[in-house]
């Protein structure tokens, strides 16, 4: 985590090989697929889209429950993906005012975002303001992202400097992997043709 937080204060981002089980992993893709499967992950409205990760990343998602409650049956993977996220998160926030003055003091609910599929209809338009509201506020609070991409489709990630957006980093990924970066430094977007789930957990 040392070192992530020095990448971090050097690039704002650093994606890196998360060594999650097999078994964690292939239990998280499949509880996701259940919750879609039960109607219980929220469409992403087409004008917020961009405040998560893309209309194709981001095309639902569902709000994990809360990490000091024990995990609903529906969530037993996706809450120990949450938790990995949160030990490394806990390590970046001891080193987060040292290398870039920024205080983290806690953490937001994890968040689940399923890709769009060929059978999902065009995302829906935006019907209430609050909604809109709360998703750029939370996109423009200062905090640090981790995303754990779980696949099980490959997806092209696209990192963009607050600083210098005509310049782009691309970066490939298969398998899993998790991302961090600082809002305030970049903005992530990421791209599939498939199934791609992932985790997010906002550190403020």
């Amino acid at each position: 985590a040392d070192v992530m937080s020095q990448i971090l204060l050097q690039k704002g981002f650093c994606v890196v090989k998360s060594g999650l089980k097999q078994s964690i992993k292939r239990g998280a893709q499949l509880e996701a697929k259940r919750l879609k499967r039960a109607n219980n992950l929220t469409r992403t409205p087409q004008e917020v889209a961009a405040a998560l990760f893309g209309e194709v990343a981001s095309f639902s998602t569902h709000q994990l429950s809360r990490p000091d409650q024990e995990p609903p049956v529906a969530e037993q993977h996706l809450r120990q993906v949450d938790r990995g996220l949160q030990d490394i998160g806990m390590c970046i926030g001891l080193a987060s005012h040292l290398y870039f003055r920024l205080g983290l003091t806690g953490r937001d609910s994890g968040v689940l975002h399923h890709s769009k599929m060929p059978e999902d209809r065009s995302a829906p338009k935006l019907r209430d303001g609050y909604v809109a509201a709360e998703h750029l506020t939370r996109a423009a609070a200062k905090k640090v992202t981790l995303l754990h991409i779980l696949g099980p489709c490959p997806v092209t990630l696209q990192i963009v400097p607050r600083e210098d957006p005509k310049r782009v980093f691309q970066a490939f990924v298969q398998g899993d992997a998790i991302v961090a970066y600082r809002n305030d430094a970049c903005v992530l977007s990421y791209s599939t043709r498939g199934c791609a789930v992932a985790v997010q957990v906002d550190f403020l």
